[in-house]
């Protein structure tokens, strides 16, 4: 590929072509080139910056000061120093894209975590490319970074709204199918366990007819409750499954400690003390059954395997209510590919 040749004044032109409407007024008052242009990173939460290659000189906007917490009186850029300001994970992204961008003469894009000085953590998204000078050689980068941290906040919440239930506030089935999937597979390659609970309010058809759906849905609000009192590992997942019914995901976790954290899960809910006139054979109040059952996912046994799991802690499950319910059913079975403890 050809070098790019391109001056700061034209790569700083592009920028603002893709902003153009936001500093249509500016440009109409006839507040062109370095002011404009200073405005128009102002009202983007816009920074542009520029290294030397030949001398590693490092220049900021006014804007990319702001965006930092610094000011040009007690602060003086170079090239790792300023790389320091991104998030320790990222800065190594942040060298590679330099590095390559000399080395291939290709621009460079990434959207990327930093810290400003007072401390508190921000999302930029950093474009930049190299610019040559009359001989074809290269002689600096320039790059420009957006403080973007209002839309990936805003994004961030829109990706919990689609992953939560908005009752309980536990993961929803979505978040369940995809958690799930992504544990099979990592159990698989490091040859773990995965353990599985599925759990089901007893008798709660009866509950909302006596009771109403408002003292339904506070009923579900309060198991839910119950549930994160008792699974809080940061591995694990509680699930609203589905109407009445819940799961809980159990990484890296043999039967064994599965059962230890089923039975600590009941009787958490049965601690709750819910009346239940419905439900009286439990002592009338609110219990669960739950069905429980482990796998040791083998690697040539992916695909939709893991809903298996699922089939094998429901068969369980509804054991436990046909036998009586408030109870925690399992038993041990092997298959070839797929060794499961239910």
């Amino acid at each position: 590929m050809r070098p790019v040749r391109m001056s700061m004044t034209t790569a700083a032109s592009l920028w603002l072509r893709e902003h153009a409407a936001e500093v249509a007024t500016l440009l109409e008052a006839g507040g062109r080139g370095t002011v404009a242009f200073e405005l128009a990173e102002r009202l983007g939460h816009v920074g542009h910056w520029q290294v030397g290659l030949a001398d590693g000189l490092v220049t900021w906007s006014d804007s990319v000061y702001q965006i930092l917490g610094v000011t040009r009186s007690d602060y003086t850029p170079t090239v790792e120093t300023a790389i320091d300001f991104y998030h320790p994970e990222d800065r190594e992204t942040v060298r590679n894209a330099l590095r390559m961008a000399v080395q291939d003469h290709l621009p460079f894009e990434f959207s990327l975590r930093l810290i400003r000085a007072d401390g508190r953590h921000r999302y930029v998204k950093s474009r930049g490319l190299v610019i040559h000078g009359q001989s074809g050689e290269p002689e600096a980068i320039f790059g420009v970074f957006v403080d973007i941290t209002e839309q990936q906040e805003a994004n961030l919440r829109l990706e919990r709204i689609a992953n939560v239930d908005v009752l309980t506030g536990l993961a929803n089935r979505r978040n369940f199918d995809d958690a799930l999937e992504k544990e099979w597979r990592r159990a698989a390659r490091e040859r773990t366990a995965l353990s599985l609970i599925m759990i089901d309010i007893d008798r709660f058809k009866n509950f909302n007819d006596l009771y109403g759906h408002l003292y339904g849905d506070q009923c579900l609000k309060s198991v839910a409750t119950a549930l994160l009192t008792i699974v809080q590992r940061p591995g694990d997942l509680a699930a609203r499954y589905g109407g009445e019914e819940f799961a809980v995901i159990l990484s890296v976790t043999e039967h064994k400690g599965a059962m230890l954290v089923a039975r600590a899960i009941r009787d958490a809910v049965a601690s709750l003390s819910l009346h239940h006139a419905g439900n009286n054979n439990c002592g009338g109040i609110v219990t669960i059954s739950l069905g429980v059952a482990t796998a040791y996912p083998q690697a040539d046994d992916l695909g939709l395997a893991w809903s298996r799991l699922v089939g094998e802690a429901d068969v369980r499950l509804y054991e436990a209510k046909r036998t009586g319910r408030n109870r925690v059913v399992s038993s041990l079975r092997f298959s070839k590919h797929l060794a499961v403890t239910v």
